[in-house]
This record gives C-alpha cells, structure tokens and sequence, in this order.
C-alpha cells in the first residue's frame, strides 16, 4: 500500500473498531468505493494494518471440500493443454466446467477457490509449468570437459555475397516457406565451450547440422592458431542426442582421441547451459555487429569471427570467477593439455577404423605401408590377429590392440614405433651377423609349446624332454591309445543267411602272332642263325592262323640245330611243330 491507502485503512481500523456491529457493513462499503478497491482487497488491507474483527476461526479453518484427487484431475486437464512456450490452453474456468459436466468432479467449489487449493498444494498450472529444480555441477580444470552445440543462425547468404539477417516478421516458422527459400543458403553456428572457464571457439557452416560440419569444427576448436586461445584435446565432450553429434564417424574420432563422448538427456537444453549462454553471447556481440558489414565469403565470414572470439575471451569480464575467460584458461598445467596432431591426421581419423592384422614369424605387421615390431605387445604370436588403429598424438607410430587369451574381455593396447631400416634393407636394430645374436623372448605359444612336450615325453624339465628325444622315446607312451576299443564290450550278433555265390567260369583266350612279329621274336633269340629260310618255313607253316606265343621258344631251339636245313621249295617242311598240332 501506499501511504494514503496505509493512512486511510488505519482510520478505517479505528471508526471500526467502535462501531456497532450493524454500522460496520456500510462503512467498508464507502472505503472500497473512495479507495476504488474491492471489498476482499481491502480486507487484506485492513489485515496489515492491524484490524482483528475479534470473531473465532472457524472449527473447519484449513480443511476444504475438495479432495486431492479433484485437484489432480483439474491441474492434469490444464497442464495436458499447455504449450511448451508456457501458454495455458484451456483456463481454469473452462476445465472445471468441463469435468464437473463429466461427473468427474466430486466437489462443488468455485474456479476461483479451486485456484487457490491448487496453489496451495503445488498443484497450480503456472507451478507446474516451472522446469524441476537443477543440482549444479562443476568441472575441475581447463579442457576437462567441452560442451559442443550448433544452431541455425539468424544469417545468411544473399545471392549477390552479402550477408541477411532473418527478422520475426519476415522469417516466422510458422511460414515454412520462408524458410524453403533460404534453405541451402542458411548459416549453422557450432560453438565449441569450455565448461570450466566459459571460453569458447566458433565456426560457421553453410546447409544443415550434419557429422562432417561437427567434426571439422571440433578439429579447428582442438588446433592451435594462436597461442591464447582455448585448444587441445579436451578430456570429454558433451553433445545432446542429435543424429549428426551420435553419428558413427563422430564417435570414431572421439574414440581415436581417446576422448569420452557424454550425451545429455533429450529435451534437457540446461545439461549444456555453458555452451547455450555462448550461443546467446555469440549471437548478440557478433552477428548483430555484421549485420550491415559486406562479407564476401565464408572463409571471411570465419576468420571475422574467430579475431571477435579471440578479442571477447581475452577482455570479457566473466561474472562467475570476475575476470576474463583467457586469463583463467591459461593457468592450464602441461599435463592437463593434450595437443592436438595436424589437421591432416584429425581428418582422417574421422573414417579410420581399427584393422586386423596378421602377426609375422618375425613378429611384425604391416600397415599403411610400413612395418611395426609387435614383440613388446602382450599375448602375440605369430599368426595371431592384431587390431591396428593410427595413433593421433605419435604419429606415424600406430596403435595395436591385443586380447588376452586366458581372459578375452581383457585387452591391451600399446603404442608401437615403425621399423626403420638401413639403404640396404636391414633392421638398424637388428643385431650384426657374427658379432652378435639375439633371441626372441617366449611368447604364448612358445610356452605352451614347451609345457604340452612336457607332457608327451612324461619329463619334469625340458633337459628331460631334449635327453628324451635324442633316444627316440616313444611320445605319449603313458597313454594306452586303444584305451577305447579295449573298454567298448562290443555285442554277439546273430549270423545272416545268404545265398552261396557261384563265380561264372570263363576261358582266357591268347591271341596268336602275326609272321612278322613272330619271326622278329626269333631272330632276337637266334642271332646269327637267322636266316631266309626261317621266314620261308614259319609262312608255310602257319601262314594267316598265326604263330601260337607258346611255341616261339620251341621253335628257337630247332632252328638252333645245325642239322636242319630249309625246305625246298614247294616242300613241306620237316620240323615239327611243338605243343602239338602238326608233324
């Protein structure tokens, strides 16, 4: 109140407060009517000025007709209408007039008392559309974690190269169509923000948030242009649940990075409120100064903005620590920044993946061209499978991936350095034939390998299994290898009838020899007693039947003889043939 209104309420006390109990009626109606007041306003005026009417309190002051599950059902039908701007669909009014023309409100009680019970409760529209109270949070050094967001800005290109500037009249988005016309001309704003300090980084992209745009803008946040200015590999991210931010190519670098990716709660924008207020910093300290500025170019466009974040970091008092965002970056300690690899290398671990990779005889691999000694990684052996990753901070070492093979969930990951070699081709570590020599140390296998002979000669030591295979012991012979057949009681089985098998029998029929190969055949064995007349007698003798193979040796010694002569011609000549058939 006012000290007129305080004034005359404390005269009214006083007239009341004598007056009789019919008079006091008429008096608050000529205050309420010189005040200009209603009489429930000035009963509360009263009441602070000190008035006491002298009347009891009710036997029911505090109790009410409605019971919770009324108020329920009006704050659950009001709040399901409200939009999420905050403004309110249906009043109040409206839904108590709708539910208890539903029958389902138990209580007779006006909007405006059902108002004030909700009120009371908690219950009440306007409470329910407050946001749930947040916990604060903090982080504990420079690069510990960055929040990362893009957002459509209000510029973009005009065709002649100059920037525009989307106003609320023009650019609604309840006009899609609007927003069609400058759709692949539009401007995305990603901004990169150190939790801890409130510095943050800013680059532009033409189009629409997608996974590249995310990741070359967190590569130029992460490089170092100059020296004052936020950089290194952050230690997390955070990045709320959109697509472009869960892609599989973004996860891949942070993952490269060994840098942990956290993703807020959908529909929670306050998870990432440091990043959100350098969107709205960005927004009124930048883009509204290059409104009317000719900008010729993207790349302008870029550079302009990263001098401005530079110049507002380095001067802009920040009202949480009280002074600037730069000067408290800057108390970063060495092994709190992790520097970053060339652009070059950032880039291509966007699509690099882990590779398999067969270990060598001498354990080696190979990747990308160039060979990496594996002896000092855990649980390899030749023809084992490695996985094979660049690693971002040593490059061009590589990182190599093994499994324990007791305990597969267990892996271990070691950073490993290119084999260098000599203008000949050699090892410039490997050790001078003659002058040296080097052993690998066991791997696995090699102990498996050792143990498993242990066990196949019966030895203790493996002098026992060497002394055992120089006398040609026999291997596992304290294994009975019919150990099975002699254990397995095999059953009688009954006999099966058949039928005898009679085998056809059939002659074998040798084909005789022609003349001329037959007397080959003798003059292979006669030699020198060959002659014309052997030919003469075997045509005649046997002509066109052929000469049987049988008698080939018989007829040999007869012409053997010296006492037979030839046949004259047209005799009959007067051997005899062998193996009968002839005279």
């Amino acid at each position: 109140m006012n000290p007129t209104q305080m004034q005359a309420a404390v005269d009214l006390c006083r007239q009341l407060s004598v007056s009789p109990h019919g008079e006091r009626g008429p008096l608050k109606a000529a205050a309420c009517e010189r005040l200009g007041v209603s009489l429930q306003t000035l009963h509360r005026m009263l009441d602070r000025a000190g008035y006491k009417t002298g009347r009891h309190a009710r036997s029911d002051k505090g109790s009410t007709a409605a019971g919770l599950d009324d108020l329920k059902v009006v704050s659950g039908l009001v709040a399901s209408t409200m939009r999420k701007n905050g403004r309110r669909g249906l009043s109040l009014d409206a839904a108590v007039q709708i539910l208890r023309a539903d029958g389902k409100l138990g209580c007779d009680l006006s909007p405006a008392q059902l108002s004030r019970l909700l009120w009371t409760q908690g219950m009440h529209p306007t409470q329910m559309a407050q946001q749930k109270a947040a916990m604060p949070q903090r982080t504990l050094h420079p690069n510990h974690i960055w929040q990362g967001d893009a957002s459509i800005c209000r510029l973009y290109y005009l065709s002649n190269g100059r920037l525009g500037y989307m106003t609320d009249a023009e650019f609604n988005r309840n006009k899609p169509k609007a927003f069609e016309r400058i759709a692949k001309d539009r401007l995305v704003r990603y901004v990169w923000e150190d939790h801890y300090t409130g510095s943050f980084r800013l680059r532009y992209y033409l189009g629409s948030e997608t996974a590249d745009n995310l990741a070359d803008s967190f590569i130029h946040a992460v490089s170092r242009e100059r020296g004052g200015m936020m950089h290194g590999v952050p230690a997390n991210v955070m990045l709320d649940p959109g697509a472009a931010n869960t892609a599989g190519q973004t996860r891949n670098l942070f993952e490269r990075l060994n840098t942990p990716m956290l993703v807020n709660e959908v529909m929670s924008p306050r998870s990432k409120g440091g990043v959100e207020s350098a969107q709205a910093i960005i927004e009124r300290g930048f883009e509204a100064r290059i409104v009317a500025r000719g900008i010729s170019s993207l790349d302008e466009l870029n550079d302009l903005a990263q001098r401005w974040c530079e110049w507002f970091c380095a001067t802009a008092v920040h009202t949480r620590y009280g002074k600037a965002r730069t000067d408290l970056w800057l108390t970063i300690r060495p092994e709190q920044l992790r520097l970053a690899p060339a652009m070059d290398v950032l880039r291509d671990l966007v699509s690099t993946h882990p590779e398999p990779r067969e270990v060598s005889g001498l354990l080696a691999i190979s990747y990308r061209g160039r060979e990496f000694d594996v002896s000092r990684v855990p649980w390899v052996f030749p023809g084992c499978k490695v996985m094979v990753c660049v690693n971002p901070y040593r490059a061009p070492a590589v990182e190599v991936e093994s499994v324990n093979p007791d305990r597969p969930a267990e892996t271990a990951r070691t950073v490993v350095e290119p084999i260098e070699r000599n203008e000949a081709g050699f090892r410039v570590d490997a050790p001078v034939l003659g002058q040296g020599y080097k052993v690998q140390a066991d791997t696995v296998v090699d102990r498996n390998r050792k143990e498993v002979d242990r066990v196949i000669y019966g030895a203790e030591t493996l002098a026992d299994v060497d002394a055992a295979k120089k006398r040609r012991a026999r291997p596992m012979a304290h294994v009975n290898t019919f150990a099975d057949v002699e254990a397995t009681q095999l059953p009688t089985y009954m006999p099966r009838h058949g039928e005898e098998f009679k085998p056809e029998r059939r002659g074998v029929q040798i084909m005789p020899l022609s003349v001329a190969e037959a007397c080959r055949r003798l003059r292979e064995i006669l030699g020198d007693a060959y002659g014309p007349q052997v030919y003469q007698w075997v045509q005649t003798r046997f002509g066109e039947a052929g000469v049987p193979e049988e008698q080939i040796a018989g007829l040999a010694a007869q012409f053997a003889r010296p006492d037979v002569d030839a046949p004259a011609q047209g005799e009959r000549p007067a051997l005899r043939v062998v193996a009968g058939g002839g005279e």
